[in-house]
C-alpha cells in the first residue's frame, strides 16, 4: 500500500508541475463598422460620387491591426511564455448611398452584400495573422529572456508583413472583389 499512495503523490506532483508550465494564450478581436456617404440619381452618378469620396482609392476599405502582450518566466536555466494576449482591430469602411430611386437603393445593397463578402476576406486575412502570432509566441522558450522577447517581437512583425503581402496578393487574385461579384457601374 505504501508504493501506491507514493504513486499517486508523483502523480500528482507531476500534474501540478504541467498545469503550472501551460501557456496562457488568448486573440481579442474588436470590429468597427465606419461608413462614408456617396449619392446619386442613377447608377454613373453614384459611381462618380464613390469616386470622389472613397478611402484610399477603393469602394471599400478594411484595415486589421495587431497589437501582442506576452509575460513570461525563468525555470531550469530557460526563459518560456507564461501568457500571451493578442489583440486584433478590425476597422470596415463601406459605402453607404442616399438615394429617392428604390431600384437604385436595391441594387446598390446587393452590391455592398458582394463588397462586404470581399471585406470580410481582409478580415479573415487579419484573424489568421492574429492567431499564428498568439500561438507562436506561446510556444517560444529561449535561453535568456531578452533574447525571448527579440524572438517574440519579431515573429509577430513578420507575420504581420506576411498578412500585409497576403492582403495585396487576395486583392490581386479577386481583383479588388470584382471576381467576387463586388462590382458598380
Amino acid at each position: 500500500m505504501q508504493s501506491r499512495l507514493n504513486l499517486v503523490a508523483v502523480l500528482s506532483s507531476a500534474l501540478i508541475f504541467i498545469s503550472a508550465s501551460t501557456t496562457h494564450s488568448e486573440v481579442r478581436e474588436t470590429r468597427e463598422n465606419k461608413h462614408y456617404t456617396v449619392s446619386g440619381a442613377s447608377p454613373a452618378d453614384v459611381r462618380a460620387s464613390m469616386n470622389k469620396v472613397r478611402p484610399k482609392g477603393f469602394d471599400a476599405y478594411t484595415s486589421w491591426n495587431i497589437r501582442w502582450n506576452y509575460t513570461y518566466r525563468q525555470a531550469n536555466g530557460r526563459c518560456a511564455i507564461a501568457s500571451v494576449t493578442t489583440r486584433l482591430a478590425i476597422a470596415y469602411t463601406m459605402p453607404r448611398v442616399e438615394t429617392q430611386n428604390a431600384n437604385l437603393q436595391k441594387g446598390f445593397d446587393a452590391y455592398l452584400q458582394k463588397l462586404r463578402v470581399h471585406e470580410d476576406g481582409h478580415a479573415n486575412i487579419g484573424q489568421s495573422v492574429a492567431r499564428k502570432i498568439d500561438d507562436g509566441i506561446a510556444g517560444l522558450t529561449a535561453p535568456a529572456c531578452e533574447t525571448l522577447d527579440q524572438r517574440a517581437n519579431a515573429l509577430g512583425e513578420k507575420l504581420v508583413k506576411e498578412g500585409a503581402a497576403a492582403d495585396i496578393e487576395y486583392d490581386r487574385v479577386t481583383d479588388h472583389g470584382k471576381t467576387q461579384g463586388a462590382r458598380w457601374p
